[in-house]
């Protein structure tokens, strides 16, 4: 189902659809695989969830992507957010009227990589508190039953002025002004998120004031080796369409699997694929485990979707003419495999990230 439905969300975005997948999501429980089952989740550990996402992937590294960034918003509330806060929002994950959240941090002129030049502010009032800024390239904007946006007080506060608050997306003086028409991963709306005096309660903020930097930055760990199960995914079905074309096209008289050149391109697509799997199920067993995953998340990331654009590259090449049209799905293999050397902290990040740590 999800590679239909993906390769046809990729070629024009249809609302209708994306929600009828959605609702599927819902019902197999993916949509809340990391919630605990207090809130209505399924409560699965992190490798658990990498697993998945690998084969929700092979299907459509789009889709599983809109169900990554959602966990993003899960992850700042299991992190920091309060009893009440979680027993509020992580049951929509899991609602057929719901399923998704979205992380809002991104602005034209700061990165999401670097959180503490944002330009939203968050005015502390009698009432509690108003929003007010612009987010862009928001995964799920639209869809969300609820945003998580990251604001600063006051920039020159640096990490002590920087919340994260819950913003329900009826609030007045939110709206979705725009949506990104992206090179990859197009299944996933990727949108613009304004909030204009965006009034919210005090019980809106996620964990003290000033506590948002470490509780995102752990969330963002978290996502980096989920994003990578996901170009492992994207890598495998590539690796996977040529195999099946390089055993049944024929050159000079035998499949083309028989020349060297083809097969032992094919043997590191292998080796590389199995290496970028098995550093994501490390970061998540460190994760599971309670330990430092820093390092060894980026770590995945950064080799899993170098992988995937390696990978997709060379399909392309054995499959030729055929790989290069649209009516097939290898040249959306590239595009999206792209896409996630810049996605969740763009690969010169995770060099950043890694080297600091050794």
């Amino acid at each position: 189902m999800l590679r239909p439905a993906g390769r046809a969300l990729d070629r024009a975005f249809d609302p209708g659809t994306f929600r009828r997948v959605l609702k599927a999501l819902i019902r197999a429980g993916y949509t809340s695989m990391p919630v605990p089952p207090e809130f209505g989740g399924m409560g699965w550990d992190n490798l658990t969830v990498a697993i998945v996402l690998e084969e929700l992937a092979a299907g459509s590294a789009g889709l599983a992507s809109a169900l990554a960034a959602s966990f993003h918003a899960a992850s700042v509330l299991l992190i920091a957010g309060t009893e009440a806060q979680r027993r509020q929002f992580l049951p929509l994950l899991s609602d057929s009227s719901g399923g998704l959240a979205a992380m809002a941090i991104t602005e034209h002129e700061a990165g999401g990589s670097d959180i503490l030049a944002l330009a939203t502010r968050s005015r502390r009032e009698s009432h509690g508190y108003t929003l007010s800024g612009t987010k862009c390239f928001v995964t799920n904007a639209g869809f969300a039953a609820f945003y998580v946006v990251l604001a600063t007080e006051d920039p020159r506060l640096a990490r002590a002025g920087l919340g994260a608050f819950l913003v329900p997306p009826d609030a007045p003086g939110v709206s979705v002004v725009r949506f990104e028409d992206t090179m990859g991963m197009r299944p996933s709306p990727v949108g613009e998120l304004r909030l204009e005096n965006v009034r919210l309660p005090f019980s809106s903020l996620i964990g003290e004031p000033g506590s948002a930097y470490p509780a995102t930055l752990q969330t963002l760990d978290r996502g980096r080796a989920f994003y990578g199960a996901i170009a492992v995914g994207l890598a495998r079905a590539a690796y996977e369409t040529a195999l099946e074309f390089a055993r049944k096209r024929q050159q000079f008289g035998v499949a083309i699997f028989r020349h060297q050149a083809i097969a032992f391109t094919l043997a590191d697509m292998a080796t590389e694929i199995d290496a970028a799997r098995l550093l994501v199920w490390r970061a998540c067993w460190l994760m599971d485990r309670g330990e430092d995953y820093t390092k060894e998340a980026s770590m995945a990331k950064l080799y899993a979707s170098e992988t995937a654009v390696r990978v997709t590259t060379d399909v392309l090449q054995i499959l030729g003419k055929s790989g290069y049209s649209r009516d097939e799905t290898v040249e959306m293999f590239v595009r999206d495999a792209n896409a996630l050397r810049i996605m969740e902290g763009t690969n010169h990040i995770q060099r950043i990230v890694i080297a600091t740590q050794l």
